[in-house]
């Protein structure tokens, strides 16, 4: 309930909207239109922002590759909140960040693959 409460929260002040925006020039790293930095965004929050790629207007815009790297990012960019604060809580802060980096630099890796691979099919 906490991670909707925040969520809700930073999209009533517009930080997610800010963040998208600061994002956009990064989709193309990704080949994804500048319209899955909201999705990507959200579901690192909360994972079920994914449903935003399933929006009709988005959908018809991605091709396969596009969606598989796009739906990978944002399912795997960043763990659960709740895991990484027990994390955090049991091992340390400094922990739990380097476990979350590592996870971000592989999901970001992984999905540049995904993305420039699939113009190989």
């Amino acid at each position: 309930m906490l991670i909707t409460i925040i969520a809700s929260l930073l999209d009533w002040l517009g930080a997610i909207s800010d963040l998208a925006s600061l994002l956009d020039p990064l989709m193309g790293v990704f080949r994804l239109p500048t319209e899955a930095a909201v999705p990507i965004i959200l579901a690192s929050i909360r994972k079920d922002g994914l449903l935003l790629f399933a929006e009709d207007d988005l959908l018809a815009t991605l091709t396969p590759p596009q969606l598989l790297s796009g739906v990978y990012l944002a399912g795997v960019l960043l763990p659960c909140l709740v895991t990484v604060l027990t994390i955090a809580r049991e091992q340390s802060p400094r922990f739990a960040l380097f476990l979350m980096s590592r996870q971000a630099f592989a999901a970001i890796a992984f999905s540049v693959v995904l993305a420039w691979g699939g113009l190989l099919l």
